[in-house]
C-alpha cells in the first residue's frame, strides 16, 4: 500500500539537496549583527555611574545591543531557532571545504554571547543546548556565561561552571563587572544566597573593582550601599571579616 504522503514524482535525492542548499544559505545568517534593544540592565556594571567621585546607581529600563541572529535568538529563548542556525553552522565543516577562520571566530563569540542571554533571561534549555554546542562560560568578553547566571541566581549553573569547567568566579565582563557585581541586582534574599554560593567557591570578597582610568575602585558592599542594600553590604562586610580571620576556607552559611 502506497501511503498518500508519497508520490512516484517526488524526488527524494533533490529534496535532500535542496534542504543541505538552505542549510547552507543559512549559515550565513547565523553570526550576522543587527542592532537590537533588549529589556532590563543587561551590563551589570553599567548601572552604576560615578559622579563627583561618588558611586551612584541608575539602573537602565533597556540594553541596546549589536547582536548575532543565534544570540537574539537565544535571548528569546527561541530553542527550535537556535538547534537550526546551529546546525546551519556545521553547514560550513563539510568535508573537503576550506576553514574559514573568520566565521569561526565569529562563531564561538556568538555563542558565547547567545550563552549569557539565555541565562540572563531564564531560558535554561537554551543554554544547555548551547553548551554542548560548545559556548564557554566563561569567557573572558562583552558577554559572559557565569555572569548571565549570576544575574538571574541560577545556582546551579555557577556551580557547574566554576567546578565542571574551571571558570574563574572573578571573571570580569566587558563592562567591567564580575558575577557577585551581577548577582547583586537580584531581589534579597536571592543577592545574598548567591553571592554567598560565589564567594565560597572561590570569589574574592575584598575585590575592589571600579574605573581604571579614573583610578576609582570600590569594595562589594559600596556598590550594595549605592543600591540602597544596606543589609546585603552588612553581609558582605561579615564575609570579608570571616574570610580575613580564617586561615581555612570560611563557612559563610553561618552569616545570615
Amino acid at each position: 500500500m502506497v501511503d498518500a504522503a508519497s508520490s512516484s514524482n517526488f524526488d527524494v535525492q533533490s529534496a535532500l539537496d535542496g534542504v543541505g542548499s538552505q542549510l547552507c544559505s543559512l549559515s550565513h545568517w547565523v553570526t550576522k549583527k543587527g542592532l537590537v534593544t533588549l529589556p532590563g540592565n543587561v551590563h551589570a556594571f553599567d548601572a552604576f555611574q560615578v559622579a563627583d567621585g561618588k558611586l551612584r546607581y541608575t539602573p537602565l529600563t533597556s540594553t541596546k545591543l549589536e547582536l548575532s541572529l543565534l544570540a537574539y535568538a537565544a535571548s528569546q529563548g527561541k530553542y527550535e531557532e537556535v538547534m537550526v542556525l546551529l546546525l546551519a553552522s556545521e553547514a560550513n565543516k563539510q568535508p573537503g571545504e576550506a576553514y574559514d577562520d573568520t566565521f569561526y571566530a565569529a562563531l564561538d563569540e556568538a555563542l558565547d554571547e547567545a550563552l549569557f542571554l539565555a541565562l540572563f533571561y531564564g531560558h535554561r534549555k537554551v543554554a544547555k543546548l548551547l553548551l554542548r554546542r560548545g559556548a564557554k562560560p566563561g569567557a573572558q568578553i562583552s558577554h559572559s556565561g557565569i555572569h548571565g547566571a549570576a544575574s538571574r541566581g541560577l545556582r546551579k549553573e555557577i556551580r557547574n561552571y566554576i567546578i565542571r569547567h574551571r571558570v574563574d568566579p572573578d571573571v570580569f565582563d566587558g563592562s567591567g563587572g564580575t558575577p557577585v557585581i551581577c548577582a547583586m541586582h537580584l531581589d534579597s534574599p536571592h543577592d545574598w544566597n548567591t553571592i554567598k554560593l560565589l564567594f565560597q567557591l572561590g570569589a574574592n570578597t575584598q575585590a575592589r573593582v571600579g574605573v581604571a582610568t579614573i583610578a576609582l575602585f570600590w569594595s562589594y558592599p559600596d556598590f550594595a550601599r549605592a543600591m540602597g542594600k544596606e543589609n546585603l553590604a552588612k553581609q558582605m562586610e561579615k564575609a570579608i571579616a570571616l574570610d580575613k580571620s580564617h586561615r581555612e576556607i570560611p563557612d559563610y552559611h553561618l552569616i545570615d
